[in-house]
């Protein structure tokens, strides 16, 4: 069991816990009343431990099961998550536990901050992607014209990163959230990307030690950014988009098709190819980055037939700036600086190095 602090904002921390048993782990006896926001197609064992914690501070927890994916992210979800609490007779003193993937915390979280001008909430992550990203950060949002186009930072109270279900997620669903793990080694540095080669073989093979040190490992370091800029305010937390321009327009160009942890597996590859053509970035980096990748199991070539597509979305990408766009370059492990790149010369880079499968 490891146990983490996170920094929200000046004077405001809360604890991350991380391990087998960290849903029992949760601190309730400060509040009047509780009500857990569920996937319905998350373990039901893990709904059941959270609401026998919160029992025994004396509170009987409302549950309120949703749909989790990205059409549960609606205004329409947010007013049902706050009737409810209404329902149940939730006050300012209460509390609102997430417990499910991104989009279960993304749209409870933003019905916490908006609920009596903003109440404590609790995210219990059930996704890969959510234990080693999504959960930390304070984003909350839902779509509306565009994604995530309304939402506010509201920072957790607490997070309980529980691993047994990392060990019970479908294959493909546990893979997917390793490309964020990497992503996060080559913002952190050396010694944790060997370290996750070293483990590569544990972590295909779902060992528990080695899934609870690379969970926290990976979250350590998306706090250590968050920290300098809880808000987003100071643009440090740009490095997080490592991957994710290349990713984001993947996703555009396959119709959504192709899921996020797979698309952030080939991004990284192919941003890291095109930092070495764009800035003279290491190369050794983006081979080994890649050859870890393909240990994992997961992608690193563009999906056939999505070249050109995949061009038309960068160019749209909505960090652009007339013919420039932010873009995280990674010169080395734990040296990645977030700067300003000609789209042309970008385009013209990534037709080279985004090689089809």
């Amino acid at each position: 069991m490891k146990i983490l602090e996170a920094t929200a904002r000046e004077g405001h921390t809360y604890r991350v816990i991380v391990g087998s048993g960290a849903l029992s782990m949760g601190d309730w006896s400060r509040y009047t009343g509780a009500m857990i926001v569920y996937d319905t197609s998350a373990p039901r064992w893990g709904v059941e431990e959270l609401a026998r914690g919160i029992a025994s501070s004396g509170l009987e927890a409302r549950l309120h099961g949703v749909a989790g994916g990205e059409a549960l992210k609606t205004l329409d979800s947010v007013l049902n998550i706050i009737d409810s609490m209404a329902e149940g007779g939730l006050d300012r003193w209460s509390v609102l536990v997430a417990y499910g993937g991104g989009s279960v915390s993304d749209t409870a979280g933003l019905a916490a901050s908006l609920y009596m001008r903003g109440i404590e909430w609790a995210v219990a992550p059930t996704t890969m992607l959510g234990m080693v990203d999504a959960s930390v950060g304070g984003k909350t949002g839902v779509n509306y014209g565009a994604k995530n186009m309304l939402g506010s930072f509201h920072h957790p109270s607490q997070v309980l990163v529980d691993t047994r279900i990392a060990l019970q997620l479908p294959w493909a669903e546990y893979l997917r959230g390793l490309s964020e793990v990497v992503k996060h080694g080559v913002i952190k540095g050396w010694s944790m990307l060997e370290d996750l080669e070293a483990r590569a073989g544990g972590l295909a093979s779902r060992r528990p030690e080695d899934v609870e040190e690379v969970v926290a490992s990976s979250l350590e370091v998306k706090l250590g950014v968050v920290a300098r800029d809880p808000r987003e305010r100071a643009g440090v937390r740009e490095v997080l988009n490592l991957g994710h321009t290349v990713a984001h327009a993947l996703e555009k160009a396959t119709g959504y098709k192709l899921p996020h942890g797979d698309a952030v597996s080939i991004g990284l590859v192919v941003e890291l190819r095109a930092g070495v053509e764009l800035r003279g970035a290491n190369p050794v980096l983006a081979r080994r980055v890649e050859d870890l990748l393909s240990r994992l199991g997961l992608p690193t070539r563009v999906p056939s037939g999505v070249g050109e597509a995949l061009l038309g979305a960068v160019w749209r990408d909505k960090k652009r700036r007339g013919h420039v766009i932010r873009l995280p370059i990674a010169y080395d492990a734990g040296d990645v600086r977030v700067e300003e790149v000609p789209m042309e010369r970008l385009v013209e880079v990534l037709r080279r190095v985004a090689e089809p499968a």
